[in-house]
């Protein structure tokens, strides 16, 4: 009987990264068939091996009488090259002279190439020691420049939770490395999910919105008054109930192997277990009441009395539409909205009125979860008949 294990985070990224050492490109070939009338770039790793992306055409239209030399082609093969984060080298060391370097190959009667060693930049080990670099090693703190009373959490693969100083949703910080360097990115909420707030090459440009007035234009942004509408509907995410103050849950699953299958894939299955989940609502008013309009919702820690929501608040009350991020403290033990002092004065009511139609959608999911429902229902559905001012 064969037995098998997950293998651990370290494991995987070495396993990685001695993928990548293997597959890396070491011989640049630049080929002319005139038989197909294509020129091109090919890279190939040290054991001569080349893989789908590194194949690479010039675009060239090569001519029946042969005109066309691969040597003519270096210039352009030497910028694809570079822009891989490699360079033609001798003995390891970058050359001045384009053809320095280059050797004839295989010659055939419709095929000619010529060949060069390469080697990776500077720009590129820096990317893949970062990629590949074990999550431990990591320093766990190079978020810097924050504003008086923000704090910053890590989380894994280059995130941090930044904490306000009112209490409301975090935000999120990430950081990306490349060819080009580095690069820092602020977002409200999740990154990737939310809007990004601000962004550069150092932390401190990325947090530099934290500091100012967060009033930003939306050209698709949508106008929907309080009037035109009276509660927040479950949008786009399945949900469960679950213990707790905060009823919205999903399950909990883990991995289990499955030694007898022919790839020993391992399983998803549910545990019988839920726990805390966001939700993204929408007015039920307005099927496509999109962008500004969707409210995230975050349950507080193990789903108590507590809960945050960010808000986009319509900034300008006429002409063009200008909205301001805006995050709320919910609870549910009494019943209240809190705004953060930033919150500008002419917006604190429809903060305050969204915030209040956000506890009484989880007051009624509480109740549909005491009626015995196992996951919301009424809670999801869209208002039918009702005026979609999405459109005007």
């Amino acid at each position: 009987m064969t037995t098998t294990s997950n293998p651990s985070e370290a494991e995987r990224t070495e396993r990685a990264r001695k993928g990548e050492e293997a597959t890396r490109p070491a011989v640049a070939e630049i080929f002319v068939n005139h038989s197909t009338r294509e020129a091109g770039v090919r890279l190939e790793s040290a054991n001569g091996s080349t893989q789908e992306r590194d194949f690479i055409r010039l675009g060239h239209s090569v001519s029946d009488d042969r005109s066309t030399t691969a040597h003519e082609l270096i210039s352009d093969a030497v910028t694809v090259i570079e822009k891989r984060g490699f360079f033609v080298s001798v003995n390891g060391e970058p050359v001045e002279d384009l053809e320095a370097g280059w050797q004839d190959g295989v010659s055939q009667l419709t095929r000619t190439t010529i060949r060069a060693d390469i080697t990776p930049s500077r720009a590129y080990l820096d990317m893949v020691n970062h990629r590949y670099a074990p999550r431990g090693s990591y320093d766990p703190a190079p978020v810097v420049d924050l504003p008086a009373g923000w704090s910053a959490e890590p989380r894994p693969w280059d995130l941090w939770q930044l904490n306000g100083p009112d209490g409301g949703a975090p935000l999120a910080l990430s950081r990306r490395v490349d060819l080009a360097g580095v690069h820092w990115a602020l977002w409200d909420g999740a990154p990737y999910d939310g809007p990004r707030i601000g962004g550069g090459r150092t932390c401190a440009e990325a947090v530099a919105p934290l500091t100012a007035d967060r009033a930003e234009f939306d050209m698709y942004g949508v106008r929907l008054p309080l009037e035109q509408w009276g509660s927040y509907r479950i949008d786009g995410c399945a949900t469960v109930y679950g213990p707790g103050w905060w009823p919205f849950h999903n399950h909990v699953t883990e991995l289990v192997a499955q030694p007898e299958t022919t790839l020993q894939m391992p399983k998803e299955v549910r545990t019988g277990r839920t726990r805390p989940r966001s939700l993204r609502l929408s007015p039920n008013c307005a099927n496509y009441s999109w962008r500004n309009e969707y409210v995230g919702v975050t349950p507080g820690k193990d789903g108590g009395p507590k809960a945050s929501a960010r808000l986009r608040l319509v900034h300008s009350p006429t002409g063009r539409i200008d909205t301001h991020t805006v995050h709320i403290v919910l609870d549910m033990e009494d019943g209240t909205v809190t705004l953060p002092d930033s919150c500008p004065p002419h917006l604190r009511r429809e903060a305050e009125t969204k915030g209040l139609r956000i506890l009484t959608l989880i007051a009624r999911g509480r109740m549909e979860r005491k009626a015995g429902h196992p996951a919301p229902v009424a809670l999801t559905e869209y208002a039918p008949g009702a005026a979609d001012t999405s459109h005007k």
